[in-house]
């Protein structure tokens, strides 16, 4: 199975009224929250996507963009994203009856860096609507990191998608 982790676009200020769970995706957000999803269409495998999102504002509003771009047939928030709980994100996905061909997960920092590192051993920066894909063999085996994506890429990508 391929993974996309996506690190949320640009959102409002911490101090924005409702807190951090409300904090909406500033102009800017929306943009690269746009590219992004427009990008996913040149980097997915042909097969089942599903897409999980952490519940807070900023998340579910990028996750919007993606759900408007592809063809989804999982699209849910799962509380484990904004807790950083990879372990029962994993436990999630193997209780799926059929396990799709990638999985996208909308999520924040500094958990996308930890799974990341846990997943593939590697350590990178996570840019806010950076795309991070990975692929493995099975449940619970480490993955390879194949590509890890700023929005300068993206759009570059796009352009010659």
């Amino acid at each position: 199975m391929e993974i996309l982790l996506i690190r949320h676009a640009e959102a409002e200020d911490a101090r924005a009224p409702g807190g951090d769970r409300e904090r909406a995706l500033t102009e800017r957000g929306r943009r690269d929250a746009a590219l992004v999803a427009a990008s996913l269409r040149v980097l997915l495998p042909t097969g089942p996507v599903g897409l999980w999102y952490s519940p807070l504002r900023r998340t579910r509003e990028t996750a919007e963009y993606i759900q408007q771009a592809l063809p989804l047939e999982v699209s849910e928030p799962h509380e484990a994203i904004a807790e950083g709980d990879l372990e029962a994100l994993e436990h999630h996905w193997e209780g799926l009856g059929r396990q799709p061909a990638a999985a996208i997960v909308v999520g924040h920092q500094p958990h996308l860096a930890r799974w990341i590192e846990t997943l593939t051993g590697t350590l990178v920066g996570v840019p806010k609507a950076s795309v991070t894909c990975l692929r493995r063999a099975g449940a619970r085996q480490r993955g390879e990191l194949l590509a890890h994506l700023r929005t300068e890429v993206l759009e570059r990508l796009c352009r010659r998608g």
